[in-house]
């Protein structure tokens, strides 16, 4: 509006706390000269923008929405609005019912403002600025957000913890899919996500991520996506407590080995696709992974060794595809003779067999041939 004075003086609206009011008017009303009598001045203005732009409204939405039912909403998609706060747009009881909520490409920095949506199981948190001031701790949130805190201790709120106690508050109790690719984590235990104790499918793909560490407490995690960091060795405990995992991407890292995934007993897909696993050791150690049946290695060099495949398909008896190929019987038959035969499944570790079908895959080895043929010599 083109208003350049506006006096609103003993109306409830202007008894908000502090300066509130006075910035929200002048920073949405931008021509305002004048309010309540007294001029607005420079400093004013630079105050409303810093404390107002890129922070999310109610008065916003309805706009963008055409209606201000949003006890009704279960799906939200605010992406790519700039939005750097929420405030206390998610603390009140408006948005109940939201189970997915899309924040992709905005400027967050911490996500306290969203705690208590209690019913979502969706969050999609892409392309923010999520780093060091991000944390999933319940305490840590309450401590830096006093209209958490005002939130939780409200009398009137009705989903208040049992004896109002605020430390013993479970924030997002329902969140399954988090995604939090393509910002700048660069410590997955900083975000200290143990609470999450229902989290399914966590994305921490595109960020500066150089150990795998912080998922403990994490037991029904199901798929783990890390792509496009720089993780170059897994440690010994990394995986400690993720029985139920069922799929791990873990591309383009600059991965050197696979050594440590055996506690992933029910892992089913493994992507480590432009790494540099370059070791047959490496393909002997998913011998412990026996749920196997999607894996690749595109792009590492091991891919680059004769009789990589046939020995993959060894290593792992449920394999359905291979690098994005799926495994014939006739593979897996010359797989078996090549590399299993006289010794049981994976006998010897595969790498140098007597016999018919003898392998070495080192320098100057020898390459099995099929039941009936010669094996090759290759230097």
């Amino acid at each position: 509006p083109k208003i350049i004075i506006l006096d609103l003086s003993g109306n409830p609206c202007t008894a908000g706390p502090g300066d509130d009011y006075r910035l929200y008017v002048i920073y949405n009303v931008r021509k305002l000269k004048v309010l309540d009598g007294a001029p607005i001045d420079g400093a004013e203005q630079a105050a409303a923008k810093a404390k107002y732009s890129g922070r999310l409204t109610l008065d916003f939405l309805e706009e963008k929405l055409g209606h201000r039912s949003f006890d009704r909403i279960r799906d939200l998609d605010v992406s790519g609005l700039k939005v750097r706060d929420v405030g206390s747009v998610f603390l009140g009881e408006e948005f109940e019912a939201l189970q997915e909520l899309n924040m992709d490409g905005n400027a967050l920095v911490e996500v306290s403002g969203l705690a208590l949506l209690r019913q979502l199981v969706v969050l999609k948190l892409n392309s923010n600025r999520l780093g060091e001031e991000c944390t999933f701790n319940p305490r840590r949130m309450i401590e830096k957000n006093p209209e958490l805190f005002r939130a939780l201790t409200d009398p009137a709120r009705s989903s208040q913890s049992e004896g109002g106690a605020v430390s013993a508050y479970e924030l997002f109790p329902l969140l399954q899919v988090l995604q939090l690719g393509g910002n700048q984590v660069a410590s997955i235990s900083s975000l200290q996500l143990a609470s999450l104790t229902s989290l399914r499918s966590l994305f921490l793909n595109n960020n500066d991520i150089t150990r795998i560490d912080g998922l403990e407490g994490l037991a029904n995690l199901q798929e783990l996506v890390l792509d496009r960091n720089r993780i170059r060795y897994v440690d010994p405990d990394a995986f400690v407590g993720l029985g139920r995992l069922r799929e791990l991407r873990l591309e383009e890292n600059g991965l050197r080995s696979l050594a440590n995934l055996h506690h992933l007993t029910a892992l089913q897909a493994l992507h480590l696709s432009y790494n540099r696993i370059s070791e047959p050791q490496d393909l002997d150690r998913l011998s412990a992974l026996p749920g196997l049946v999607e894996v690749s290695l595109v792009n590492n060099p091991i891919t680059r060794k004769q009789a990589y495949r046939a020995m993959l398909v060894a290593k792992c008896p449920r394999l359905y595809t291979a690098d994005g190929q799926v495994v014939t019987l006739e593979e897996r038959d010359y797989a078996d003779a090549l590399f299993n035969q006289g010794s049981g499944q994976g006998g010897g570790g595969g790498m140098q067999q007597g016999g018919q079908g003898g392998v070495d895959m080192g320098g100057g080895v020898a390459y099995g041939a099929k039941p009936g043929q010669v094996a090759l010599r290759m230097t």
